[in-house]
């Protein structure tokens, strides 16, 4: 294992009513994963040094630690609070800070709306269906990501169908929301609009387009991520990964580029 490279950073050491910061650098192997090696950092002598913080870029994850004093009397004068290089850990905490997120944002949305429903016309009736749908699925699908079966279980395929599905349907749902939202100019039947002719429905198709290709595109590599994994071959993993990524990263560039031409053309 290579050696690793932790920015220690202690703080708030009161001198003469004056605060400073004291950096210091140390090569460590197991910084994030034993706890012990950073409660007391070279130079930094319990209770002067208040807080301590490492981390770490190399990796897979960034992994970083928060030590702080605690008590003068304790003999584990330091408590930590972060991630260590268990992915799963990482992954359990982003889902549930995501489905918390989430559940906050829909409970705002019905204090301001002052939980009224908007109605059966369209497109407000559609819309609000459209998305209380698709943030519904959004609440959901962390949480299927943390009470997921092991990679190796019979019924993962199962599991790896029924997430994707709910993932693209809260898309689509989203998308077709934000769609009757912007009505006009589009239609929700895909029709000629009257005073912009066929121009709604080529851009409609063509986002369509774009976005079944890329769920294609990344569903198709995390397949063979997967069986890259049972062979071991992480350079090809990686490789992978690093492609995945950019898929995603273009996809939303074209989105963006997609929502700042409609701007520029229809407003």
């Amino acid at each position: 294992m290579f050696l690793l490279l932790h920015v220690f950073i202690a703080v708030i050491s009161f001198r003469s009513n004056a605060v400073s910061y004291e950096f210091q650098q140390k090569a460590l192997d197991e910084c994030g994963i034993k706890k012990g090696c950073i409660f007391h950092p070279d130079g930094c002598k319990p209770p002067k040094c208040l807080l301590a913080f490492t981390y770490n870029f190399t990796g897979e994850v960034i992994e970083y630690e928060i030590s702080s004093f605690l008590k003068e009397n304790l003999s584990n004068r330091y408590i930590a609070i972060g991630f260590s290089d268990d992915q799963e850990m990482m992954h359990m905490t982003l889902n549930t800070t995501g489905s918390f997120l989430i559940a906050v944002s829909f409970i705002c949305v019905f204090i301001a709306e002052n939980g009224k429903w908007t109605g059966k016309n369209f497109p407000k009736g559609t819309h609000a269906i459209l998305g209380m749908t698709a943030s519904i699925g959004a609440f959901l699908q962390p949480i299927m990501g943390i009470y997921r079966c092991t990679p190796k279980h019979k019924l993962r395929f199962l599991f790896n169908c029924a997430h994707a599905i709910l993932g693209y349907g809260s898309f689509i749902c989203a998308a077709a929301s934000i769609w009757c939202a912007t009505y006009p100019p589009f239609s929700y039947k895909l029709g000629v609009n009257e005073d912009y002719g066929i121009v709604p429905r080529l851009l409609i198709i063509t986002f369509w387009v774009i976005t079944v290709i890329t769920a294609i595109t990344l569903e198709t590599l995390s397949i063979l991520k997967n069986q890259l994994k049972l062979y071991n071959t992480n350079e090809k993993y990686n490789y992978l990964q690093r492609v995945q990524l950019a898929t995603v990263i273009g996809f939303i560039l074209i989105a963006l580029i997609f929502v700042s031409g409609l701007k520029a053309y229809f407003i």
